[in-house]
């Protein structure tokens, strides 16, 4: 499982590198990045503690809720524009939220009740793989060979490593990697 889990990483690494080789790093974005990163991260974990009482929906719903309040003030304080908004804008973001957010956040949330958090977390390195086919598909966004050849060493990552991880031997020891 490490060594798939090594794999895929590299892989997603090399998308990463050769897909902006040309363009200069912009700190303050890579500081978002990882941001988002290890909130992700927590919101996996998270997810994973809270899904033994509560339901994907039922949490996706305060999820939701809540995360709505830290927005707003956000959007209050840094004084970003959040108007005028045309039909496309709100076409733009109900397919966004309903296909991408909802959706995603209920898949997840629900594999968390049979998986645990770092197998989420391995197989969401898949996610550039997918996101450059639906590029490719929807907006004929052609990937570059290198793009395409990491995505690929990604997906085979993310499958042998679910394909050999190692199983719980007996009902102690999964209840041990459940904690």
């Amino acid at each position: 499982f490490v060594v798939s889990g090594l794999l895929a990483m590299a892989g997603a690494g090399y998308v990463a590198v050769t897909d902006h080789a040309s363009q200069r790093a912009d700190l303050l974005g890579v500081v978002l990045a990882i941001g988002f990163a290890i909130s992700f991260a927590a919101f996996l974990l998270v997810s994973r503690h809270a899904r033994r009482d509560a339901t994907p929906i039922g949490f996706l719903f305060w999820s939701a809720a809540f995360a709505a309040v830290p927005a707003v003030l956000a959007a209050v304080v840094s004084g970003a524009p959040v108007g005028p908004v045309t039909g496309r804008d709100v076409a733009a973001v109900a397919l966004a939220t309903c296909c991408g957010g909802t959706t995603g956040h209920l898949l997840v949330t629900g594999s968390l009740r049979r998986l645990p958090a770092t197998t989420a977390a391995v197989i969401r390195l898949t996610q550039p793989f997918f996101a450059m086919l639906f590029a490719w598909w929807i907006v004929a966004q052609t990937p570059t060979l290198h793009q395409a050849l990491g995505g690929i060493v990604t997906v085979l990552g993310v499958g042998f490593g679910l394909l050999f991880r190692p199983r719980p031997r007996g009902p102690a020891e999964e209840l041990e990697l459940l904690e």
